[in-house]
């Protein structure tokens, strides 16, 4: 005898098959990490630059292409954070109002590590050093990092966003191979470590960023900044949806919410869409679903395909 679907059985199994009935914020939930890798990622966070090198400088001396690749983002985060007496001046000028909490938990986080690693006032040097090492030890999240860096500012800083970047524009930049990125999402779905396919999803969406919205989308871009308005292509937006629902420290609340100031409901539908097919392809390795250029016909590269 066959149980007999009840019509909230049946109004909620068409729900979950359409997805459209539902929330934009319930249909990205099951993209969203796990509460053990959340909590993995909120607790690297808040450890201060001291304890993640600690923990990280003896699996790097060991030759841990990861635990390199770290060490080199504590460089990169010591360098960009204010010194004690940079945030005073930071404390004093409204210009920085708006980013001075952040200017204060990277200052906080910071505190000490020149001394406990002996860098004294040259961080840069182990910096890239370690990046090198990382790369050459086979982490494509280090690579690709090589290949896109020709200054400082370039070399893993994902937050640089802005229009240029050590003096040349993003359409200036030489785009590397999309197969590095693609190597990189490979490498970071055989990982237990959340934060690698976190920084996998990162590399993916700030590739788009930089290298094909420039060129193909920036066009169709909509800016109204005195209203507050930004209008992209669904495409553009689902990239930088998925960048934060990958993490544990983005608000897609927040994000939401924003997306809902400048496009209707519908226009919403379709980037909540979107970024669950990207979330699919990037599960299947389905590289051609990326919006990447040549996503077809090239043999992904090798790990001695790249001279850092």
């Amino acid at each position: 005898m066959h149980a007999t679907n009840t019509p909230h059985d049946i109004e909620a199994f068409g729900a979950l098959r359409t997805g459209f009935e539902l929330p934009p914020l319930a249909r990205l939930e099951p993209i969203r990490p796990s509460e053990d890798d959340a909590r993995a990622l909120r607790a690297y966070r808040e450890a201060t630059a001291v304890e993640l090198y600690s923990r990280y400088a003896p699996l790097a001396e060991a030759g841990d292409p990861h635990a390199q690749y770290e060490l080199s983002r504590l460089y990169l985060l010591c360098i960009i954070s204010p010194t004690d007496e940079t945030l005073a001046v930071y404390e004093k000028d409204p210009r920085h109002n708006a980013k001075l909490e952040q200017h204060r938990k990277n200052h906080a986080r910071c505190t000490g590590f020149r001394e406990a690693t002996g860098s004294s006032n040259d961080l840069d040097q182990p910096m890239r050093e370690w990046l090198v090492k990382a790369s050459e030890s086979g982490s494509p999240i280090a690579r690709f990092e090589l290949e896109v860096a020709d200054n400082r500012n370039e070399q893993g800083n994902y937050a640089q966003s802005d229009a240029t970047a050590g003096g040349r524009t993003r359409s200036e930049r030489r785009a590397p191979s999309p197969h590095l990125v693609y190597d990189t999402l490979a490498y970071a779905a055989e990982q237990d470590d959340p934060r690698v396919r976190h920084l996998s999803i990162l590399q993916a969406m700030f590739y788009f960023i930089w290298f094909v919205e420039n060129e193909r989308y920036l066009g169709d871009v909509n800016f109204d900044r005195a209203a507050g308005h930004v209008k992209r292509p669904p495409l553009s937006e689902a990239w930088r949806l998925l960048g934060c629902a990958s993490g544990a420290n983005c608000s897609l609340a927040d994000r939401l919410e924003s997306l809902e100031r400048s496009y209707y409901a519908y226009e919403i539908d379709e980037i909540v869409a979107t970024t669950l097919d990207l979330h699919a392809a990037i599960q299947q390795s389905d590289w051609s679903r990326l919006g990447y250029p040549q996503a077809e016909g090239r043999a992904p590269i090798t790990l001695s395909g790249v001279k850092p």
